[in-house]
């Protein structure tokens, strides 16, 4: 009966992610779920308007999931989404939009966004939200610059 349950929060991940508490489910099973439950919930959620999910107050926490515990390929995939429509530096200023912009940071499918955030710095430091997400990718880019 649970694998039913979690199946259905799975399926229906894109409108849940939304909701004031069920997001948390939705986090968790992309954290914690079956590989097939995670690989449902995640191709829902890539399913929506990413930008608009990442801008949502509760939405947001899971883009943020995705790009945490989701395979490779899907953070690749939502990434690359992200990269596509131009989004990045107006969701690295917003106010929910930034925590999803650092989580793509830290996975290994936004390594090389540090150096596009770093390219719009002027843009990032006139918004505090900017100024977070840029601290995150100075951080990242530091080591490679001591090379």
């Amino acid at each position: 009966a649970a694998a039913l349950i979690v199946d259905a929060v799975a399926r229906r991940a894109q409108e849940l992610a939304r909701h004031e508490f069920a997001h948390f489910v939705v986090a968790h099973v992309l954290e914690h779920g079956l590989p097939q439950h995670a690989a449902i919930a995640t191709e829902s959620l890539l399913r929506a308007d990413l930008g608009e999910l990442a801008r949502h107050r509760y939405g947001r926490f899971g883009l943020e999931a995705l790009f945490r515990h989701a395979a490779l390929e899907h953070q690749v995939a939502a990434a690359e989404r992200l990269r596509g429509r131009g989004e990045v530096v107006e969701l690295a200023r917003h106010e929910f939009g930034h925590t999803a912009m650092v989580a793509m940071l830290q996975s290994p499918a936004g390594a090389s966004l540090a150096e596009e955030l770093a390219a719009s710095a002027s843009e990032l430091l006139e918004s505090k939200f900017g100024q977070r997400v840029l601290q995150e990718a100075g951080r990242l880019l530091a080591p490679v610059r001591a090379c």
